[in-house]
């Protein structure tokens, strides 16, 4: 953080009161024609105004000398005092204003994902959510990840993101997604806990770095569990065996610049899709996207039949143009 106007002149102010003890040092040494040491010992019992007895009877010179160290000293106590007055008050507005800035961003969002924990992996998924227009907050209580946000300006909390306070400051309450990727699968276990304990209603995604503690995680409420390793590993052996498909995955999923895009839409109860034969709702004609598979009561199908009749809770999964695809989730 560059240096603010009062912290320039608080430096400015101590290295002149150095400067003077210096001079008033060599001044009263040379005047007196004693040693640097009784030099400096006048110098500071002048300046701190403290009353010690002088070290002889003083001359008219070192009566003027004594005036001038005193008179710069004191202006120079002063200065420096105001300028510290100046950081700390400042500090203290800028750390003010800028908490109640950041509370009023937060209790305007909606629907928003949690993330917890901004290192490599938050980053990543920081940077894909704000490239979809997801809003988001991040919570981490390391101060090199409060550094490392900076640059983007993503809404943040830097605090411990099992606390039911700082999952509540976040807006746990209207969240639609958590995603949390803190460095030990004990944090996001507590962090689960705590956040289903809040939110029933949340989509919960959770980090394993041991698969063999991926059912614990479960247990505590995440909806999905992700072990890096495991997907990287997996994804590399696609990169030999499949490596076409691999590309298309990447494409259509948003990994670098497209403008196909594929999603899961959810049929409502109010949709116009509700109840209407999948032929008859003229998707790809009217829209430009393909249905290429249909989830009903937690069952996938590839290729679904025309002449299915949509329910609600039915969940398709299109693939298309971006603005075509956000059409189909609108109506």
């Amino acid at each position: 953080m560059p240096p603010t106007p009062a912290m320039r002149q608080f430096r400015f102010a101590i290295r002149a009161l150095i400067g003077l003890v210096a001079v008033g040092s060599i001044g009263y040494s040379l005047l007196w024609h004693v040693s640097l040491l009784d030099g400096l010992y006048m110098t500071v019992i002048t300046l701190s105004t403290v009353g010690y007895r002088e070290l002889r009877p003083p001359s008219p010179a070192v009566k003027a000398f004594t005036i001038a160290v005193i008179g710069f000293g004191v202006a120079n106590v002063a200065w420096a005092a105001r300028a510290a007055a100046e950081m700390a008050v400042g500090e203290q507005f800028r750390s003010y204003f800028g908490k109640r800035q950041l509370e009023q961003q937060i209790a305007k969002l909606k629907d928003h994902v949690v993330i917890c924990g901004f290192g490599r992996m938050g980053m990543a998924i920081a940077d894909d959510l704000a490239r979809a227009g997801r809003p988001f907050v991040v919570i981490d209580p390391n101060p090199e990840a409060a550094e490392r946000m900076k640059p983007f300006g993503y809404p943040f909390i830097a605090e411990d993101a099992s606390s039911e306070a700082v999952l509540r400051a976040a807006g746990i309450e209207r969240a639609r997604d958590l995603v949390t990727v803190a460095p030990t699968d004990a944090d996001n276990i507590f962090i689960v806990l705590t956040a289903r304990g809040l939110a029933p209603h949340l989509h919960i995604v959770a980090r394993s770095s041991r698969p063999e503690n991926e059912d614990k995680i479960y247990r505590s409420g995440a909806d999905k569990v992700v072990s890096p390793y495991t997907l990287g590993g997996h994804r590399m052996a696609a990169a030999i065996l499949k490596p076409i498909s691999l590309e298309f995955l990447d494409v259509v999923m948003g990994h670098g610049y497209s403008e196909m895009e594929m999603m899961a839409v959810e049929v409502g109860k109010e949709s116009a899709l509700c109840g209407v034969r999948l032929e008859d709702a003229h998707l790809p004609q009217d829209f430009g996207v393909s249905v290429i598979a249909m989830r009903r009561e937690g069952i996938y199908g590839t290729a679904p039949d025309l002449e299915t009749r949509l329910r609600a809770r039915d969940v398709l999964i299109v693939i298309g143009p971006t603005m075509q695809v956000e059409a189909i989730r609108n109506l």
